[in-house]
């Protein structure tokens, strides 16, 4: 086996042989994450509180790949209407806060799969 790891996060799955993420060495890179409720699975009706869960869930991908917050020097965000980007925008700052570190991030417009209204992937390069 090589230095691939897949990266898998208990609650998410995205079918068999794709996992949430991958890592070598320092490097990692998510699939695509939604917002589903750590707690009951379901997609949130409410935008806010999606875009909320969806924070959570990158959190919970960085932990399962030893990453954090810190690492994570790319974000391409989508989501369905322009008009989600201001609930992005007061999310994102909860956790992007520091002006002289920030990871850059890419929002792109489009369609998403049944009521879900925004979907990140990421790359993070740990220590």
């Amino acid at each position: 086996m090589g230095s691939r790891r897949a990266i898998h996060i208990e609650g998410v799955a995205h079918g068999p042989g794709r996992p949430s993420g991958s890592k070598i060495g320092n490097i990692v890179v998510s699939a695509a994450l939604s917002g589903r409720s750590i707690e009951t699975g379901e997609v949130p009706e409410d935008p806010a509180e999606q875009i909320e869960e969806l924070f959570k869930t990158m959190v919970r991908f960085l932990e399962a790949a030893d990453a954090t917050i810190e690492d994570v020097i790319r974000v391409d965000v989508f989501l369905t209407e322009p008009s989600y980007r201001d609930l992005l925008n007061v999310v994102w700052l909860k956790y992007f806060n520091d002006e002289e570190s920030l990871p850059v991030r890419k929002a792109t417009f489009g369609p998403l799969p049944g009521t879900v209204i925004a979907q990140m992937e990421l790359m993070a390069v740990t220590d």
